[in-house]
């Protein structure tokens, strides 16, 4: 998604930025675990997590963008910095799959 902001705008957020997002269901978190049958409390439900993989002009940034896992993006902006960026984001659950296939990373359109 596009995004305008203005010079010397500090730290902005956007709530709503990522939307729809859902972790894998609970069976997949409990992969490897012999007593997740017994003990289901043992598991834990699936976090999500949103990872920067590319920014493709960091010196906008006083800091990395982030986005948290509700969604909401936060941009920390350089002072009198000007130009554009691409930001390149992977969401990552923390579960197995049950083919004992390492975790599933999706990386979102530059749309």
């Amino acid at each position: 998604a596009a995004l305008t902001v203005t010079e010397n705008s500090g730290s902005l957020s956007f709530e709503g930025f990522a939307l729809s997002m859902s972790p894998g269901p609970l069976n997949e978190a409990c992969l490897g675990q012999e007593d997740s049958v017994s003990f289901p409390d043992a598991c834990e439900d699936q976090k999500l997590r949103f990872d920067i993989v590319d920014i493709s002009n960091p010196l906008l940034f006083f800091w990395q963008p982030a986005i948290s896992p509700q969604g909401t993006l936060t941009l920390y902006l350089n002072p009198e910095a000007t130009g554009s960026t691409n930001v390149t984001v992977m969401l990552v659950d923390t579960g197995g799959t049950n083919t004992d296939a390492p975790t599933q990373n999706f990386i979102g359109p530059d749309s």
